[in-house]
């Protein structure tokens, strides 16, 4: 079986995310996709953040120039 892999993104105006958005990300968690998600600050930090607080390895964080890096167990690419 081929894993799934979800890319999120969004504005760096919005940094928490809302109970909707939560629970979409909880439902990719209990199915143990993909996340893929940039370094900036914003959606991509809140879920990184999301993620790490939910003890969630399988986040794969891009990023582009001088990496600080994913502070949580997942993976990070340059």
């Amino acid at each position: 079986m081929i894993g799934i892999k979800i890319f999120i993104a969004g504005p760096r105006s919005v940094s928490k995310l809302n109970l909707k958005v939560a629970t979409k990300l909880d439902n990719i968690i209990n199915n143990d996709f993909t996340v893929l998600v940039g370094d900036a600050n914003g959606v991509d930090k809140a879920i990184q953040k999301y993620c790490n607080e939910k003890e969630y390895g399988n986040v794969i964080v891009y990023a582009t120039g001088k990496h600080e890096g994913y502070r949580g167990i997942g993976k990070s690419n340059k």
